[in-house]
């Protein structure tokens, strides 16, 4: 006699797919970014340490905005696995998305907010697919 075992398999979806898609992106725009602006910061900083100006927020946004990038990145690849673990690493990562553009200008990313909040919620549908 055959053995059969039944093996579930769980399917991310087109919405959380369109989610880790749009986030892999979105985080690898993020590194960019933060290199960027990491590299124009160090030079502006030279520049104001010269004329005794000196303000790191510049410097201390694009670390944050790159961190950011590298861990949301790794929260979109356990997500995409559908391990639980990838949510909460996918959360902080856009966490601290949101506060790399609050620090150097104080200003507050409402829309951004929002974006956000709309992938977390699709991801949080679709909790029980993870593992």
């Amino acid at each position: 006699m055959e053995n059969k075992t039944t093996v579930t398999t769980h399917k991310k979806g087109l919405l959380m797919s369109s989610v880790l898609i749009l986030g892999f992106i979105t985080f690898f725009f993020e590194i960019l970014i933060g290199t960027f602006g990491l590299i124009g910061s160090s030079v502006l900083g030279f520049l104001s340490f010269l004329f005794g100006e000196t303000e790191a927020s510049g410097v201390v946004s694009s670390l944050i905005q790159i961190a950011s990038g590298v861990v949301g990145i790794y929260g979109a690849k356990l997500l995409w696995k559908l391990e639980a673990k990838g949510l909460l690493i996918f959360i902080g990562a856009l966490a601290l998305s949101i506060i790399a553009k609050i620090i150097p200008g104080g200003i507050f990313p409402t829309i951004l907010i929002g974006i956000y909040a709309v992938w977390i919620l699709i991801i949080l549908v679709n909790k029980k697919k993870l593992d």
